[in-house]
């Protein structure tokens, strides 16, 4: 408690059934991870970090071990969420272990007990203050539709029956689900995740929550999911506050600006290929005086070399450069190459990818 009143900003909330108390905003993993950024949010009173075993392979929990056991006063603080299902490290020995789509993955108990043993290794700790089952209605998904959803029922009883001897061994403090359609009732592969609430150590739901989606919160169809787990005692995570998933695809809701280093590296990629492009054009060309006015049309290397250093410091400024300064004037020098003696199909596709390696996607 001292530690919570040094930082009366930060709002904190108990999980109901266990009193445990956690920082209202939590530490995300699994986009990005940035060591420094962890290690502020932990000394400014955040104490909820959210991974799973396969953000990058497990690189993300050891990350976080790493961290986290620089402050081991803290520990009993610091509340470590972690989940499980997708298999990303090529180890497909596992009961029940699904192909699907580019990975495998498994909630039976033989997979779970490796996976906890393997977390709890990554973390550098003695137990898991949460433990989750990572999207399982992805085995929806298993070709040929071997499982239905009675089935898919089952398999996360057996999984939560099996976490409940794990609570009771020590390896986890509590369980729940994490999934992106428990609060879509009318998701194809939505399911019920009331029938496991009532189970002894089963403390948490994660479900997606942003702008855009909203269903877990709306009771368009009788009480919303977040409704029915206040009612049960259930706590509840959100993710995905700034990427949401719409019938049109992916959407972003914020944009994370580069740093100095990754526009450089940007800057300087585009660079070479422009630089190889042009070289290609000056093959083509003869040398006379009215290819030299055609080959002088197409100098973005030699204006990017030129501004190099004022590009790299801006990512706003680098792209106005670009689609403000130099894409007009390009579009009429794609114009005057077309009306060369150049071969069409040349042309056409050195238009193509000069394109894409200039204006057209260098400042975005």
């Amino acid at each position: 408690m001292p530690r919570l009143q040094e930082y009366p900003k930060i709002l904190y909330e108990k999980i109901p059934k266990s009193g445990k108390l956690l920082s209202k905003i939590g530490f995300g993993t699994f986009r990005s991870f940035n060591p420094f950024a962890l290690k502020e949010a932990i000394e400014n009173g955040i104490n909820l970090i959210d991974t799973s075993s396969h953000f990058g392979n497990g690189a993300r929990e050891a990350a976080i071990g790493s961290i986290v056991s620089q402050y081991p006063n803290l520990r009993s603080h610091l509340t470590l969420s972690t989940k499980a299902g997708y298999i990303y490290n090529g180890k497909t020995n596992f009961k029940e272990c699904f192909q699907i789509k580019d990975s495998f993955y498994s909630i039976h108990p033989d997979y779970l007990q490796y996976s906890i043993t393997e977390s709890l290794k990554r973390l550098q700790v003695d137990y898991l203050d949460i433990f989750m089952l990572n999207n399982p209605e992805r085995l929806l998904q298993v070709q040929g539709g071997l499982i239905g959803k009675q089935r898919l029922m089952e398999m996360i009883d057996t999984s939560s029956s099996y976490l409940q001897q794990e609570v009771k061994d020590g390896r986890i403090k509590r369980f729940g689900i994490c999934s992106n359609s428990i609060g879509i009732q009318s998701a194809p592969d939505h399911f019920d995740v009331t029938k496991f609430v009532g189970m002894d150590g089963f403390e948490v739901v994660q479900y997606p929550l942003n702008l855009f989606e909203q269903n877990a919160i709306n009771s368009q169809f009788g009480d919303s999911l977040a409704e029915k787990m206040i009612d049960q005692g259930i706590y509840q995570i959100t993710n995905r506050p700034f990427n949401a998933i719409t019938p049109n695809g992916v959407l972003k809701l914020v944009k994370r600006p580069l740093n100095d280093h990754e526009i450089n590296e940007k800057v300087t990629l585009q660079f070479e290929k422009v630089v190889q492009l042009e070289q290609e054009l000056e093959s083509k060309l003869e040398g006379d005086i009215t290819d030299s006015i055609l080959l002088s049309k197409f100098c973005i290397a030699q204006i990017i070399g030129d501004n190099l250093s004022r590009l790299v410091t801006n990512e706003m400024a680098c792209k106005l450069y670009f689609d403000r300064d130099l894409k007009p004037e390009l579009e009429k020098d794609f114009e005057y190459l077309k009306d060369s003696d150049l071969e069409t199909e040349f042309v056409e596709s050195f238009i193509k990818k000069y394109k894409k390696v200039t204006v057209f996607n260098l400042g975005n």
